[in-house]
């Protein structure tokens, strides 16, 4: 009979237990569906060892559930096909003693000496199993939970350009059925134009690039999937019928890829085992940083597939490969105070102002806590010592509370009622995760607006700060943007601009000779981001066309404003004073004509369609656009066969490997700039 101790310590276990399942299921759940983690996979990896700890004392736990799984991606939402071989996880690394006992395992199951093997970056996305047949594409899954997943074949397609039809190359037969193992992701540039895109809607940004690339892949709106950009590479594969027609090796797997017009992983590179592994995987990690794509860690892989089949597959994960975890700095600071910040479409975000921190050589005092609810999730106070990072190296996160480091005076966060500005009592959106001001003059919804009119991104007028902004707002003589050109010195001096007064006159008068595009982006319509007000100005004859009947707007228009951006042109022009602030744009003299008619036109890209992949060292991928359309071209965000040039950048992807498979011309960024001078014959 067990004591009244052992059977409290007992009970305690099963309590603890119970506990760990949850959050293990809670994380399950953010992770893999949502694509939004809240903690490390460090932290993630220690829960479910602390369970196996568990279920080894309390053995009648085995029936609820063992956490050896991969996870489950499904959503519901769609169709779920069944995996030809399972798509399994990979077992994980974390410091080199867990690598150098991967490797031992290696050598002692083959009874010889290390095999070769083959490093490559481990994408932060969303896997992808891409099945062909007979050289056609029938399918493309998530991972789900290994043995079925999500059918998600219709984004895929429309997303990343991936061939629905398998070239035949020469005497090289097209297997009668192959599953292509990959990861569907998105670029940080991407990932910061789209986070710019929903502040402009009202919606919080995204936490992560994972989480957009999670969101983007089960897309069920064809019209919203014209606002997003998703990459994919192909790491691997799964069946492959016949057998005798696999790759030999992971080059010639590459080779294979590459003749198909798959994008491969560029950066993989193969490495002896031994000492050169661990310094190997060292060098790699020391290069992420300049990677233009998120990743969190390396893949380490025997390289020849006979030796794979050898070593084999357990139940979660191939015996044969490794994936080597690199944790970002992740810091500890205090919680100073917590800011709504209004945007300038009325939607309050919460700010987290920290006690400033170092983190990877930046210095982070200010915190997203993205919604009402995501704050209310994590149980934030004032007070709170908190985990921080720079979530895939960009944007500082809070990962979550130290609780055992909690204040006895930490304040509970009061979600408020009225706008921190105006105090007009606030809406509740989304089931009350979003809170929004409806007034339109709401002085920070007329800063932010004002702010964004005057940003490089829009009408570009250097000089106006958001201190002057904010002065101009509080003396009464700044309200719209038509009131900019209105202007006097004595404004200027008055509110603080002092000797700079004249400058900034001249950088308003300046600007009257900006682009179409940049004062219908300036404006701030929900959903009319960059690229719909560029296509907008090609099409509309000037600014003033924008208030016309909507069926004559339609019919002037080209496919790239979709149904979406006319709906919200619609919303936003149904308003008088949205109507008032173009009418007095134009009143004050602004109305560009279209940049197609673009008498500053060089003419070197007429009849050109150009599309950009990777990075571009010395180029804003803003600027290089505006650089094709002033020299004529066009500029689509897929190639197809009507591209006729595409410029790469570093760590360019499947636009690369597609342009090559259709014979399209590649250039480079000093090409790019030549044929853009006049220097080399476009």
């Amino acid at each position: 009979m067990l004591s009244i101790v052992a059977a409290c310590a007992m009970a305690a276990d099963r309590e603890r237990a119970e506990f760990l399942r949850g959050e293990i299921a809670r994380h399950d759940d953010l992770y893999f569906r949502r694509g939004e983690p809240a903690i490390s996979d460090a932290a993630y990896d220690a829960l479910k060892r602390e369970y196996a700890a568990m279920i080894a004392k309390l053995p009648e736990l085995t029936d609820a559930g063992s956490l050896e799984s991969i996870g489950d991606d499904r959503t519901g939402l769609f169709p779920s096909r069944r995996h030809g071989r399972p798509m399994l996880s990979l077992k994980k690394a974390y410091t080199e003693g867990d690598v150098r006992a991967f490797e031992a395992s290696v050598v002692r199951r083959l009874g010889e000496e290390s095999p070769a093997y083959v490093i490559e970056p481990k994408y932060d996305g969303v896997a992808i199993n891409l099945v062909y047949e007979k050289g056609e594409l029938v399918h493309a899954l998530t991972r789900g939970n290994g043995i079925e997943g999500d059918d998600v074949t219709s984004t895929i397609v429309a997303l990343t350009g991936v061939p629905t039809t398998l070239p035949a190359r020469g005497d090289e037969r097209i297997p009668q059925r192959v599953e292509l193992r990959g990861e569907a992701f998105v670029m940080f540039e991407q990932f910061q134009r789209s986070n710019r895109d929903r502040e402009e809607a009202g919606e919080p940004p995204h936490a992560h690039p994972r989480a957009l690339a999670a969101g983007t892949v089960r897309l069920i709106d064809a019209n919203e999937r014209g606002r997003r950009e998703l990459s994919l590479v192909v790491h691997g594969w799964g069946a492959w019928e016949p057998t005798a027609t696999r790759p030999r090796s992971h080059p010639e797997f590459l080779r294979v890829l590459h003749g198909w017009g798959l994008p491969g992983t560029d950066a993989s590179e193969a490495v002896p085992g031994g000492d050169a592994l661990w310094d190997r995987i060292l060098e790699v990690g020391a290069r992420r940083a300049t990677w233009a794509f998120p990743t969190d860690g390396v893949v380490v892989k025997v390289d020849a597939t006979l030796t794979r089949d050898q070593l084999g597959e357990g139940t979660t994960a191939p015996s044969w490969a490794l994936a080597v975890k690199f944790p970002s700095e992740q810091v500890m600071t205090r919680i100073v105070g917590i800011t709504w910040q209004v945007g300038r479409s009325g939607v309050l975000t919460p700010v987290a102002e920290l006690e400033p921190v170092s983190i990877s050589g930046v210095t982070v005092a200010r915190a997203t806590l993205h919604s009402p609810a995501h704050l209310l999730r994590m149980g934030v106070r004032v007070g709170d010592t908190v985990e921080v990072e720079r979530a895939g190296e960009v944007i500082p996160r809070i990962l979550g509370v130290r609780m055992d480091k909690r204040a006895s005076d930490a304040t509970p966060m009061v979600i408020p009622r009225s706008c921190p500005s105006c105090a007009t009592m606030l809406v509740e959106m989304n089931d009350g995760a979003t809170l929004r001001c409806d007034h339109p003059a709401c002085p920070a919804r007329r800063l932010r607006r004002l702010e964004h009119f005057v940003s490089p991104a829009a009408v570009d007028i250097p000089g106006f700060g958001p201190a002057l902004l904010e002065a101009l707002i509080a003396a009464g003589v700044m309200r719209t943007p038509a009131d900019l050109y209105r202007l006097t010195h004595d404004d200027l001096v008055r509110a603080g601009a002092g000797g700079g007064a004249r400058r900034l006159l001249e950088s308003v008068e300046a600007s009257r000779g900006r682009e179409l595009w940049r004062f219908i982006h300036g404006l701030g319509i929900q959903r009319i981001g960059a690229a719909t007000a560029r296509a907008l100005a090609d099409e509309l004859d000037d600014l003033a066309a924008l208030l016309g009947e909507p069926s004559v707007r339609e019919n002037n228009a080209a496919a790239p404003i979709n149904i979406s951006a006319w709906a919200a042109l619609d919303r936003h022009f149904s308003d008088p004073d949205n109507r008032a602030e173009v009418e007095a744009l134009v009143a004050v003299g602004i109305n560009p004509s279209r940049t197609k008619q673009g008498a500053i036109s060089t003419g070197l890209l007429n009849g050109h369609t150009v599309v950009f992949t990777g990075k571009l060292a010395g180029l804003a991928r803003d600027e290089a656009v505006g650089r094709v359309r002033a020299a004529g071209g066009k500029v689509s965000s897929a190639v197809s066969a009507k591209t006729t040039l595409v410029v790469a950048g570093e760590a360019a992807g499947a636009k690369l490997d597609e342009a090559r498979r259709l014979g399209v011309r590649v250039v480079g960024e000093g090409e790019f700039r030549k044929i853009l001078a006049g220097e080399i014959e476009n």
